[in-house]
């Protein structure tokens, strides 16, 4: 049996990221973390502290170079492919909005030679599901590739579909197990933890705990107002000075402007007094 914490798209939302963050450190029994993209934000360090022995991700469209920057614990660099058990994990960049998958053959390219000797289901991590003209390759690709294998897809990005979990996603001509997640929707911090066990994927949505932080209220009465004094050296003009004739002066144009200033800033003439 396999535990896999499925999070995607926390939009870096301080709530969400507490909350994974709890979740991943709480259940230091669960096997992996899958990371479907849209972090939008560069993560923490600590996050290479969590648990679970091995962590996968995969970029979204709102992720850069940067964004894994610091999880050196991580499987990130796409595409890759790691076997855990009797499951293999096969993480591929779909981070494009204009076509997600027009680069799923040249990713798989690198990995028709991998052992799957003893693999009995295939998990591919991708940030994006193929889009409508894309969908009947996509899963012609991914069918040839898992032979005949058990297969989880694990997305986010769609938001208005949000968290959801299907047991007969169409992939074309194909079915697989879905997992979708949006961590960033309410109710924030959510995930999909997704067993394997053997034969097939079930799963059940979980969440982590969030303490808010504590407001400090300081009352009126102690709050003390007071007047900076102008030091002795600071040149001081006064209201009758700053709005005489020795300051201002009115161009031609009709703008009233400072006499230093030379040149209207308006028309660009000179400034001469008028007679």
């Amino acid at each position: 049996m396999t535990s896999i914490l499925h999070l995607s798209d926390p939009h870096f939302q301080s709530e969400t990221m507490a909350r994974l963050s709890d979740l991943a450190n709480g259940h230091p029994s669960w096997d992996v973390i899958a990371l479907t993209g849209d972090c939008a934000g560069i993560l923490p360090e600590h996050w290479n502290d969590w648990p679970q022995s091995l962590k996968l991700s995969v970029p979204g469209n709102h992720d850069s170079p940067d964004t894994f920057f610091h999880l050196t614990s991580w499987i990130h660099e796409t595409p890759w492919f790691r076997r855990h058990d009797d499951l293999a994990f096969l993480g591929i960049d779909t981070s494009s909005l204009s076509s997600p998958f027009g680069t799923l053959e040249e990713q798989l390219d690198s990995f028709w030679d991998e052992d799957i000797t003893g693999v009995s289901g295939f998990v591919v991590l991708t940030h994006q599901w193929p889009l409508e003209n894309e969908v009947d390759g996509a899963g012609e690709l991914l069918a040839k590739f898992i032979d005949k294998r058990q297969l989880l897809v694990l997305d986010g990005h769609n938001h208005p579909r949000g968290t959801n979990w299907e047991t007969n996603a169409k992939l074309g001509s194909n079915s697989c197990f879905r997992s979708t997640v949006i961590s960033c929707n309410a109710p924030k911090g959510t995930g999909h933890l997704v067993t394997w066990r053997s034969k097939v994927f079930d799963c059940e949505t979980v969440r982590g705990e969030y303490e808010k932080p504590k407001r400090v209220v300081i009352p009126a009465s102690r709050i003390k107002f007071g007047v900076q004094p102008r030091r002795a050296n600071e040149s001081q003009l006064s209201t009758e000075v700053m709005t005489s004739t020795a300051v201002w002066i009115r161009c031609k144009c009709g703008l009233s402007q400072k006499r230093s200033r030379g040149v209207c800033r308006f028309c660009g003439k000179v400034l001469r007094n008028q007679s």
